[in-house]
This record gives C-alpha cells, structure tokens and sequence, in this order.
C-alpha cells in the first residue's frame, strides 16, 4: 500500500499532503499535460503518461498503477476496452487497479461497463473540480485493495503449505487421501525398483447418508472410527490403511508377486469386515461393506494411481457377498 507524504508547507505554515501513489494517465499529449497539473497542483508526484491504449498496456506489463485515468475515445482502443484489458491483467497478478474514465458524452456503453470494469466516469467538464477528489478516492480504495488481496494470497499459500504437510484424517486417526496416494506412489517405486506387485484394497460403508439420517451422524462417526480399529487389526503392520473419502477406506499392499492379489488372499478381510457387527452409542449395528480390489505388478509395467483406484472403486458394485480383484496387465 502507497504511503502518504506529509511536509511543511514553509508558505502558509501547516502541512500538507503528498501522494506517492502510481498514476497512469492515457490519452493525447494535450489532455495528459491538464491531467498532470491538476494532479501536481494537488501534490500527486507518481504521475506517468501514455498517448495509447497499447503503450499503456505494455508499460502495466511492468508495473500496474494504483490509479488508471483514461479518455473514453482513443484512437487505437477505446477505454471500455482497455479497461477491459486492465481487469485481465489484474486477475492475472492478483492486483486491483481504480479506473477513471473521462467521457466528452454519454455513451451506450457506460452503463455496462460501469457495472463491469470502470470504477468512475466523469464528463469532461467537471475533470477540473472533480478529478483530484475522485484520485484520493481512488487511491485509498487501491491500496485497501490490494493490501486484502495480498494478504489473502499469502493466507492461501500457508494453507496450502498446511494442507500440503497434513497427511492425517482427524476423525479415525489414520492417514487421508493425501497419505493414500503418497503410499501408492512409493510402492509403485519399490515395486520398479525391486519387483513384486500392489493391491489397492476400498473398503466402503454403504448408504452413509441413510445412516446419518436414521441415526446421527455423531453414531455414524462412530461407526466410522470402529471400522477403521477393525481394519488395522485385519491387515500386516507395514500395509498403509487410510480414510481416503467419505465413508470408503483405503489399503495400499505391497506383495513379493502378482500371484497373491487373488480373491483368496483377501476373504479373511472381507469376512472380518462384513460379518462383524460395530458397538456404538446407538447399540450393535452391522453395516453394509463392499471390498473393491486392484492389484499390479512390476512385469505389467508402472500402474498409475488413477488406474488403481477407478478399478478397485467400479469393484465396489459387486455384491457385498462376493470378492471381485481386478489385476492390471501390461495391455
């Protein structure tokens, strides 16, 4: 944001302000040398000038003004068009930029581009009395502007740097789709690196929303939670279990051959799941649980995650009776 200026004045005895401020001004020779001593009689000293829409355009390429004041008609572009222009590099650079428009007549195009890209227009003859207060007006509502703009982007980055170090689900303590995709991709690599093969195991708690409405979703979190314990107690230490979306679990494996993603290596999960009734604060429930599995292995040539997870998630359609495990091939 510009900071503001203020010295003595050694005439009159009392302080006055001086605005660092960047304005830009646009139009011919003549109208931007009256711009400019208007502005510089009221102590605006960050003054540059273009004589066109496309010159003004590379020199925002540099450096974007505060103030934008322009002519409505111009001979390469309009000013409806350049501010048009202004407002795409400003969401390019997340920066705000106040546009006064200087009309010599009304113009059918004013009220929509009043709406939509310029934030004052003034008649050309009441630039002389109303041009300065309109800048201060501007200026402060460009610096308010892009201070909150620059401040949301900065907010944005640390929660992305927050959110990129986050690899827990707070519900059932496990790790979430982040952690799940990371340990597939690792053991994608040590499969590369050392042969054997991955199974990708969901396991998905059918018709989350008709429990939530029949019995809360405080007993559903529960329920949730208890599912989780039970698959981590089902499955090898170094397997990679995970809460990877609303209601469904994931289980990344890594076996020494393809030859062990076969439904019988996984029935004793299934049936630990499926036949086990969960304590919540509702009593005993017994949900629904589809197993989609998908498996690959390094002779098949690398398995891409998205692979993996759209073969073992169309799997969750099968009965919940039966196993379904689909292994990838190198066709």
């Amino acid at each position: 944001m510009t900071e503001d200026v203020v010295t003595d004045n050694t005439e009159g005895g009392h302080k006055m302000r001086v605005s660092n401020s960047r304005i830009l001004l646009v139009s011919d020779q003549h109208k931007c040398l009256g711009y400019e001593n208007i502005l510089r009689r009221n102590n605006f000293r960050n003054i540059q000038a273009c004589s066109d829409g496309i010159s003004a355009l590379q020199k925002m390429e540099h450096e974007t003004p505060d103030v934008l004041i322009m002519d409505a008609n111009m001979d390469d572009m309009d000013g409806f068009e350049l501010a048009s222009n202004v407002r795409e590099i400003e969401r390019a650079e997340h920066r705000f930029t106040y546009i006064v428009l200087i009309s010599d007549e009304l113009h059918n195009k004013i009220e929509y581009t009043w709406q939509a890209n310029v934030d004052a227009i003034i008649p050309r003859e009441a630039v002389t009395f109303r041009l300065v207060p309109q800048v201060m007006s501007g200026e402060r509502l460009a610096g308010l502007t892009n201070q909150l703009l620059h401040e949301n982007l900065d907010l944005n980055q640390k929660c992305g740097y927050l959110e990129a170090g986050q690899l827990l689900d707070p519900l059932t303590g496990l790790g979430n789709r982040r952690q799940a995709m990371k340990g597939m991709d690792d053991t994608i690599r040590q499969i590369e690196a050392r042969g054997g093969a991955i199974a990708l195991l969901l396991v998905k708690l059918m018709e989350v929303n008709d429990l939530i409405q029949e019995y809360g979703q405080a007993v559903v979190d529960e329920l949730i939670v208890g599912v989780g314990d039970k698959i981590r107690r089902l499955v090898r230490p170094l397997d990679i279990v995970t809460y990877f979306d609303r209601g469904t679990f994931a289980i990344v494996m890594r076996h020494d051959s393809l030859d062990h993603c076969k439904k019988a290596s996984y029935e004793r999960i299934h049936d630990g799941l499926t036949l086990k009734s969960y304590q919540t604060r509702a009593g005993y429930l017994q949900p629904e649980i589809h197993i989609g599995i998908c498996g690959a292995g390094a002779e098949t040539g690398p398995p891409k995650t998205g692979c993996l997870v759209a073969n073992a998630m169309s799997n969750l359609t099968e009965d919940t009776s039966g196993l379904k495990v689909t292994v990838l091939d190198p066709f």
